[in-house]
């Protein structure tokens, strides 16, 4: 994935990313799922990453004082538990650690909050992106759980790219 980070988006100048060793091992094993390989890949090349207006993509990790990724995921988790009871019962998402439930890995400046949907395939290179979205745009057709059918590569080119390519001129 960080191959073609550079092609879609710049991280933020000011705040540079930061590798972070991530024994990948011991955190998929306290999930109980294996990790997306664009994810880990990207997180061993850039640490936390911070796409400046865009999002912040939270890595398995612990910053003294700062952040800490196990109390990050719980907190968050249970916000997503508390918000989705907002729903009606048949529309709830399940949330990690339910089976198929959604997983955190990041969140938008909005204070939207992303998620796998780890009920998409036993293989979390197939996990497509869940979005709770914070606030509503009328009529924009955004649902509070509103469910992308892109992965994590996929979502973060179409969403943080640095510059939007130019239509094509028609065709005569």
């Amino acid at each position: 994935m960080s191959s073609y980070l550079a092609g879609f988006t710049a991280p933020h100048s000011q705040r540079p990313p930061v590798p972070v060793s991530v024994d990948w091992k011991a955190v998929e094993e306290w999930l109980g799922l294996r990790l997306p390989d664009d994810y880990k890949h990207l997180a061993d090349a850039h640490g936390p990453l911070d796409f400046g207006e865009y999002l912040w993509i939270h890595v398995p990790c612990v910053q003294e004082g700062r952040f800490d990724y196990g109390a990050w995921l719980r907190g968050t988790h249970r916000q997503a538990r508390i918000r989705a009871r907002e729903l009606p019962e048949r529309e709830r998402p399940a949330v990690h650690p339910d089976p198929g439930g959604l997983l955190a890995w990041g969140c938008t400046r909005g204070s939207d909050v992303l998620f796998w949907d780890t009920s998409v395939s036993a293989d979390p290179d197939e996990w497509t992106v869940v979005v709770s979205h914070s606030a509503g745009i009328p009529g924009s057709g955004l649902r509070p759980w509103h469910r992308y059918d892109l992965t994590l590569g996929d979502y973060l080119r179409c969403t943080v790219r640095a510059q939007r390519p130019l239509p094509s001129p028609p065709v005569r």
